[in-house]
């Protein structure tokens, strides 16, 4: 039956009314024509209702538009049109683009007041669909494979984690264990080379002192020699004699209670050894060869005002102020020279003895323990840190089932060209490197966020003059694991589109099937 006979019995009799619900009605889904069949059309907001010859008429009767689903003539209340597109899926348009001379759906039902006026396109427009719809289908569930192979792997991984602590903790049992006997060897060792030291060290110091007895004894000889100068010596030569006189021997200004008659010392303060030659005539001689014995008795500091005497033998005493020995009176240039050369060889004697000590033989079994000893500890140090990083591992939130974990192993770069490239490290940082070098930090690693859809990287390194920088990472599902783009919407606040296996779900699988599917040209057919 044609159809303009069909409308005519539709508007002439009551009995064709089952023939008009299968009218076409524009701007209406199919699944909707039953509404606008009958006498008269109620509106849908239920603000009256009008004869069903006034629908599509071009002129708004309901409040909410419902009875120009086919015009614009109800733009302004939210009214829109339904577009077929027979080839590709049906759509909706805004109310007010119908009629507009712009073709908005692929039919071009829109303008159908000008036929002709628009091609139709839906059949290209439907393949097109229909190909990105089967690679995204395709995409997503190659993901969904992954990201659930991650999964198993996770479970897998969290009871060989177990296994590998378990094993740890009984090997760092049996390293402590050689540790702790190497240690007691080694400190056996090290006692034995203690002491075989601190007899070298006894002998050299002994050689030493003996070394220095023999230059003094030989000083305080040419010392005395030079008091009988001849008729020609000068006061220079007087001086340098002078010069070298041992001034550590108390002066008879410090100690004039120990003076005697013509300035000499009481002979009862020191006694010669049995067999030692008479001083003879010489109170220069004398006077060396008693700062010689001096020292060998009471040693280079002057230990003699030591003791239950010292008091009585102090030059000052407690309260008085410490003479100052390098502005007394009468001191000269000569003298100040002297000292320096006294402070230089304290020091040279302080060199010599670390020299001693550093030279002194090294046990080679105290050594090679020492060795073994330290190496052992050096594999309890690693034992211990396999340990934390196992354990560490088990308290970090890696998503659903541990789905995200394969991805604390990598970095991806953004290679989308520009002056920076962006790098991610999951559970890590996240950092922005130029072209020719440098890097900053935009974000250390927090955690997730939106029901593990964002990955949030905050308190990166400070913008100049303002925050610190952060990145927030949209996750979106793929087969591949990619940086897709970077923007910086705020000032040192950075966005990211990253694509990764473990972001798909099976929700979005069923999503990317239904999509294909309502794309199917059977389906298509069958809704019109």
């Amino acid at each position: 039956m044609r159809r303009g006979n069909l409308a005519l019995l539709c508007g002439l009799a009551l009995l064709a009314r089952p023939l008009c619900a299968q009218q076409p009605v524009r701007g209406v889904p199919r699944s909707e024509w039953a509404a606008y069949t009958g006498p008269t059309f109620a509106c849908r907001d239920g603000s009256g209702s009008l004869p069903i010859a006034q629908l599509n008429d071009d002129y708004c009767d309901c409040t909410d538009g419902s009875d120009e689903p086919g015009t614009s003539a109800c733009a302004n209340t939210g009214g829109r049109f339904y577009c077929a597109n027979k080839g590709f899926k049906p759509t909706y348009v805004r109310a007010g683009l119908v009629g507009d001379g712009i073709c908005d759906c692929c039919d071009g039902t829109d303008e159908y007041a000008r036929p002709g006026a628009c091609t139709d396109t839906c059949i290209q427009a439907g393949e097109a669909a229909r190909a990105v719809a089967a690679a995204t289908l395709s995409s997503v569930l190659g993901g969904l494979q992954k990201a659930q192979q991650w999964e198993a792997e996770a479970a897998t991984n969290t009871g060989k984690w177990d296994s590998e602590i378990a094993a740890l903790k009984v090997s760092l049992i049996e390293k402590k264990a050689a540790a702790d006997a190497i240690q007691v060897e080694k400190a056996a060792a090290e006692l034995r080379e203690s002491e075989a030291r601190k007899e070298f060290l006894e002998k050299k110091a002994a050689e030493e002192a003996a070394k220095q007895a023999e230059e003094e004894a030989k000083a305080a000889t040419a010392a005395g020699a030079g008091a009988e100068m001849p008729s020609g010596a000068s006061v220079e030569d007087s001086g340098a004699v002078a010069s070298d006189h041992d001034l550590s021997y108390p002066s008879v200004d410090h100690h004039p209670d120990e003076v005697g008659p013509e300035g000499e010392y009481p002979a009862d303060d020191y006694i010669p050894p049995e067999g030692d030659a008479p001083y003879g005539d010489d109170p220069h001689l004398e006077d060396a060869e008693y700062r010689a014995r001096y020292r060998d008795d009471y040693g280079e500091g002057g230990e003699r005002f030591g003791g239950e005497d010292e008091d009585e033998h102090r030059p000052w005493s407690e309260g008085d102020d410490e003479p100052n020995l390098d502005d007394e009176p009468g001191d000269d240039e000569e003298g100040r020279g002297r000292r320096a050369t006294w402070h230089e060889e304290d020091e040279h004697e302080a060199a010599q003895a670390t020299e001693t000590d550093e030279a002194a033989p090294k046990d080679p079994e105290a050594e090679a323990l020492r060795t073994k000893h330290r190496e052992a500890m050096d594999a309890i140090d690693d034992l211990e840190r396999q340990m934390r990083e196992l354990e560490s591992k088990k308290t970090v939130d890696y998503g659903p089932n541990g789905r995200f974990e394969p991805l604390s192993r990598e970095c991806y770069t953004s290679a989308l060209g520009g002056e920076w490239n962006y790098e991610i490290c999951p559970f890590k940082n996240a950092a922005q490197k130029g072209q020719s070098g440098g890097s900053t930090t935009i974000g250390n690693w927090e955690g997730f966020a939106d029901d593990y859809k964002t990955l949030k990287f905050t308190n990166g390194q400070h913008c100049w003059n303002g925050p610190a920088r952060s990145l927030t990472v949209s996750l979106e599902c793929g087969a591949e694991s990619e940086v897709l783009s970077v923007d910086e919407p705020e000032v040192c606040k950075y966005t990211m589109r990253f694509r990764t296996p473990a972001a798909c779900t099976q929700a979005q699988a069923d999503a990317a099937k239904t999509e294909l599917d309502a794309l199917a040209p059977e389906r298509v057919h069958d809704e019109l």
